[in-house]
């Protein structure tokens, strides 16, 4: 699809005449969403000009264009000026700029539909091809919606406020100590930290068990198969160890409860969705978090965890850090996007074992920064029968809430077996 050349005229001369043109503009559009290749030029001037906190007219746009050699390419100055002719006001930009979007979304997925056909007619892998085809497709769809609008008026939904019912059951991490805490809210990230072994994966399957009783309930679980997982389920729900029912080591008695288990909590396994892709990426994690809400309505999601993910660039996943930081820029989005909560688990760093005193702190979180000025709400997992030479059958688990933006830090603990996969 062609761009209409009177409509990216209209969106360029809004944004040399007024600010709010200007906004619209450098929020919704990227140079590269102009057809016209003078559009493109001038808008990538426009742009510089921002960036560098540059005043943005007529005049300036035509100094830029100069000093880039494209002044005399795009028309000369007579060019520029007579954009802001036939435009005397910014009312009608935003619809504008979204008419300019939505042609170069088709245009882009025109040229990747083309691709997408190559890659199916040479691709050794079809799982690979798919890959590629949805994270493109994803892109677009990103791109597309990333300029709509989200503004509000401070009187909408103040209802919601002062409403005296409980909280709707699905907004909460199934432990119910650590809800009263710290609640969580929709469309924010929420990181659950530990160490390897302290309980992250069995707090993973208790929140997004737990969720299952409410409506459908989605887990990304880059780190445990299909198959951990629903051994950590039936151990759960039996009480017969995980490690029995995943080595299938179990006697007579043991395997006719968990057979018994099966059965009782068949239908509502069928409301957990487990998505295992290894290295997902936060793209993966946006098409797809995305279409399951929209089909099922649900109010979040879970993923154990966050440094099992990946980029989908190679360049970036050779360094951890920039990885991760990504990683967790890309999962916030996702949850401000969908308007979902997300509840992530996250590793620590060796220092954890290196003190006297084992409890964590946010400093231990690894790698990077992004993750703790991300997240809505920081909870850090110790058990002190992790450290002892056997460990218990019943522990406490202390949940320590080092940050969070909606309420007060506090520690509150549980009991924990985690040979049950359970958290009481």
């Amino acid at each position: 699809m062609n761009g209409d050349p009177e409509v990216e005229k209209a969106v360029l001369g809004a944004a040399l005449l007024e600010y709010r043109g200007l906004s619209a503009m450098l929020r919704i559009l990227s140079a590269e969403s102009f057809h016209d290749s003078r559009h493109v030029a001038i808008a990538a001037a426009i742009k510089s000009l921002h960036v560098k906190g540059s005043s943005v007219d007529i005049l300036t746009v035509t100094q830029e264009l100069a000093r880039r050699d494209l002044l005399k390419d795009i028309g000369g100055a007579s060019y520029v000026s007579s954009l802001t002719n036939a435009v005397s006001s910014s009312a009608n930009v935003e619809h504008h700029c979204r008419i300019v979007a939505e042609q170069h979304a088709m245009r882009s997925l025109s040229r990747t539909a083309l691709d997408i056909s190559q890659d199916a007619m040479h691709a050794s892998d079809p799982f690979d091809a798919l890959q590629k085809a949805q994270t493109s497709i994803a892109g677009i769809f990103d791109r597309l919606t990333s300029g709509i609008d989200n503004s509000a008026n401070a009187a909408d939904r103040l209802g919601d406020l002062l409403d005296t019912s409980p909280r709707h059951p699905g907004y909460s991490t199934g432990i119910y100590e650590l809800d009263r805490v710290m609640p969580v809210e929709a469309a924010l990230p929420y990181i659950v930290a530990g160490r390897p072994g302290i309980g992250k994966s069995i707090m993973s399957c208790v929140t997004a068990w737990h969720l299952t009783l409410y409506g459908e309930s989605l887990l990304f679980s880059p780190e445990m198969t299909l198959r951990q997982v629903q051994a950590r389920i039936l151990a759960m729900e039996s009480g017969v160890p995980y490690s029995l029912i995943l080595a299938r080591r179990m006697d007579q008695q043991q395997y006719a409860d968990v057979e018994a288990c099966a059965a009782r909590i068949a239908s509502r396994l069928q409301l957990l969705t487990i998505d295992e892709t290894p290295g997902i990426t936060p793209e993966q994690v946006h098409a797809r978090a995305s279409r399951f809400r929209k089909e099922t309505g649900a109010p979040g999601f879970v993923l154990d965890h966050l440094h099992k993910m990946s980029t989908g660039d190679r360049r970036i996943d050779k360094d951890e850090t920039p990885r991760v930081s990504q990683c967790m820029e890309g999962l916030t989005r996702v949850c401000k996007d969908t308007g979902m909560f997300g509840i992530i688990m996250c590793q620590l760093n060796r220092q954890v074992e290196s003190r006297p005193d084992r409890r964590p702190r946010l400093a231990d979180l690894k790698q990077t920064g992004r993750i703790e000025e991300d997240a809505a709400g920081v909870v850090l997992l110790y058990r002190e029968g992790y450290y002892q030479p056997t460990q218990p059958w019943e522990d406490t688990l202390e949940l320590a809430v080092a940050k969070n933006r909606d309420g007060a830090c506090d520690v509150v603990t549980c009991k924990c077996v985690p040979a049950l996969s359970r958290i009481s």
